[in-house]
């Protein structure tokens, strides 16, 4: 019996490895066939497939961005005819470069010098506490120190303490060197919780306490001066805002008209 069952075994193991030596050849085989009807591609035809490919690619985002350039410039073309026109329709005789195309309620386009040309324009005024020349107000406003905080003109600094003394506001003063307010002790009333919030949200004031400033006539383009508060006492601020620079022209409130409250508070609504 055990002789027999020995016999069975070795039957066995020899029909597995017949099974296991023909499953390998004909996974040989079935390979053969598959490589013989592989097309043979060179590799330096497939190299040179991958770098069509890729100069492809690059020639597209040539044309895209030289189409970008061409639909940016032929903005600014349209732009600039559109303000040629209206400066023809209007008299306006300032330099085409400072003028922006502003849209009024009604839809009627008008022309208006850009944010950013009024804010220097007046901050050159303000620094300078008179009208700026035209040739003088890239130096000055160069020659400005740009920081996060509020910068308060030479002017205005006595005014603007004497201000703040009339709230209870006895923490801050202002630095000599720069002109920029600074904390001198923990604020102790909501207001100058507020100022400290002001000086402290990332952004550069510049605060002028003359009741006047000098900005650009919108249809001359001249520097004039505007005299806000003898136009109407009663006008707190006239703001100047480009970007993150914002300038706040202020009343002197020389006829003491308005109530110290109000200006600071007018200030720290920007």
């Amino acid at each position: 019996m055990k002789k027999k069952n020995r016999i069975i075994a070795i039957i066995m193991t020899i029909l597995l490895i017949l099974a296991i030596i023909i499953g390998i050849v004909a996974a040989n085989k079935q390979k053969e066939i598959k490589e013989a009807n592989t097309p043979n591609i060179p590799e330096n035809q497939t190299s040179n497939e991958k770098i069509n490919e890729e100069n492809s690619t690059e020639n597209q985002v040539t044309e895209n961005t030289a189409s970008s350039e061409e639909a940016e410039n032929a903005t600014e073309q349209e732009k600039t005819s559109e303000i040629e026109d209206l400066k023809n329709e209007t008299g306006s005789k300032g330099d085409s470069k400072i003028y922006d195309v502003a849209q009024e309620y009604d839809g009627k386009k008008t022309l208006t010098v850009k944010p950013s040309v009024q804010f220097q324009t007046v901050l050159a005024g303000a620094i300078k506490n008179g009208k700026p020349e035209e040739t003088e107000v890239t130096k000055i406003v160069n020659g400005f120190s740009y920081k996060k905080g509020a910068y308060i003109t030479k002017q205005s600094r006595e005014k603007f303490i004497e201000l703040l003394k009339s709230l209870g506001i006895d923490e801050f003063s202002i630095n000599d060197n720069d002109g920029y307010i600074a904390k001198i002790s923990e604020p102790k009333n909501n207001l100058a919780k507020q100022l400290e919030s002001l000086i402290n949200n990332g952004k550069t004031y510049v605060i002028d306490m003359t009741g006047t400033c000098y900005m650009r006539d919108d249809v001359t383009g001249e520097i004039v001066e505007y005299p806000f508060e003898k136009m109407d006492p009663s006008e707190i601020c006239e703001p100047f805002i480009s970007g993150s620079n914002t300038l706040l022209a202020i009343t002197s409130n020389k006829d003491n008209t308005i109530a110290a409250s109000e200006i600071i508070q007018t200030i720290l609504q920007y």
